[in-house]
């Protein structure tokens, strides 16, 4: 494992360890996908605009993705080496029945 995918896993870990400090009108989650030469980390969470997640309502929702790789083949001349950033927002509403 090289330095890079080191420091995302470390990222992902310190974010998942974060996320239960958070008050019940949000809830965090976050993932990291390691492989031969690829590695995809994103941290998102979801907050209740009521306050409240248990109850119907207006939900936003956010999320920050980085991943890089980097593979040689001949359909391109040289290496190809790519680092991504993503990015999302949503809002949405949750109608919740018979506490579903």
């Amino acid at each position: 494992m090289d330095m890079k995918q080191k420091i995302t896993m470390l990222l992902g870990l310190t974010a998942f360890t974060c996320g239960s400090a958070f008050a019940a009108s949000n809830t965090v989650f976050t993932g990291i996908d390691i492989k031969d030469d690829s590695t995809y980390f994103y941290l998102g969470g979801v907050n209740a605009l009521n306050g409240n997640l248990d109850s119907n309502g207006w939900l936003a929702r956010g999320v920050f993705g980085y991943g890089e790789y980097d593979y040689s083949t001949t359909a391109v001349p040289g290496n190809v080496d790519v680092d991504q950033v993503s990015l999302q927002a949503g809002l949405g509403y949750q109608w919740l029945q018979n506490n579903t």
